[in-house]
């Protein structure tokens, strides 16, 4: 294999452990041939040769280095999906295969959003949507948004433990 050292350093299991795969050089190989290597692929008409104590004290310590790495693999504990999506995104779900387990029940429960009709004129209309494509975004998802950023502002201002109160009607008594 023709590589730096650098590249033979950046490797991953694959198949759940049986091989590991060098993504830069784009090369694989499987465990097994690693420990028993002649009882594997040969090139026609050729003999493995016996290889020097120093190679074979080399690849002992990358396979019990690598052994280790497998071992040490955990999924995190995570209460935040923010967690255990930053996760997945550098792991393969093949390699903790052992770990899984059935959920019968949700996990993570979204609550029902609620939706609110406003009625706007034909021209406000008109200027949310220009509004929105200026933004790149759904005129839904910039009102939204807004009202989002409203309540946060509102709820900064309000003293603390009084719920806000409607202003108090007039009578025609006044």
């Amino acid at each position: 294999m023709n590589a730096t050292d650098k590249q033979r350093k950046e490797w991953e299991f694959i198949g759940g452990g049986i091989g590991i795969h060098w993504e830069e050089i784009d090369e694989d190989i499987s465990v097994a041939s690693l420990l028993s290597p002649e009882r594997f692929m040969r090139l026609a008409n050729t003999t493995l040769q016996p290889t020097s104590r120093a190679h074979r004290k080399s690849r002992t310590e990358a396979i019990q280095s690598m052994e280790k790495t497998m071992k040490s693999k955990r999924i995190p504990d995570a209460d935040s999906i923010e967690e255990l999506a930053k996760f997945w995104d550098t792991h393969d779900l093949i390699d903790f295969e052992v770990q899984l387990e059935e959920v019968r029940r949700p996990v993570f429960k979204r609550l029902k959003e609620s939706t609110v009709a406003i009625d706007l004129t034909p021209k406000e209309a008109k200027d949310l949507k220009r509004l929105a494509d200026s933004e790149g975004t759904q005129e839904a998802t910039l009102v939204r948004t807004w009202i989002r950023q409203m309540l946060r502002e509102s709820s900064l201002r309000k003293p603390p433990n009084k719920p806000l109160q409607p202003p108090a009607q007039k009578t025609r008594r006044g």
